[in-house]
Parts: C-alpha cells; structure tokens; sequence
C-alpha cells in the first residue's frame, strides 16, 4: 500500500505488459499482486534487446516462481 492509503486494484485473468524496460517488469510484477492470473510482457525485439536490468528480469521471475505460476506466466 502507498503512503496515501488507497487499495490496489484487483485484477482477474490475463493482463498484457507491452515494453521490455524496467516498467515493464513493474507492471508485471504489480499485476501478479494485485490478482492477475497470467502475465504476458510483450515486447518486439528479441531476449537480447530487454532494456531493463537483469535484476528486474530475474525478480519477476522469482516472483513467479514463489508465486506458483510458473507455468501460466510468461517473462
């Protein structure tokens, strides 16, 4: 929860994250907390063009993992 208080947004089902930077795998990994079944992160240009750092990369995969969904999320 922010300092202002307010409830995250539930999510059901599957969301799409369009972008391979560090916001991207902010989204994602907020889209798993706030309910989201699957999330698919989007992007065009292929693993090695991932702009954000690795450290992201692997967060939202280990959240994944912890999570249970290793098999409905995609990164």
């Amino acid at each position: 929860m922010c300092e202002c208080r307010s409830a995250l947004p539930s999510l059901y089902g599957s969301v799409v994250v369009l972008g391979a930077g560090d916001t991207a795998f902010d989204c994602a990994t907020s889209a798993l907390r706030c309910g989201a079944r699957k999330v698919f992160v989007v992007f065009r240009k292929g693993f090695r063009n991932i702009r954000a750092v690795p450290e992201e990369v692997s967060k939202q995969a280990t959240y994944i993992k912890n999570k249970g969904q290793s098999t409905g999320s995609h990164v």
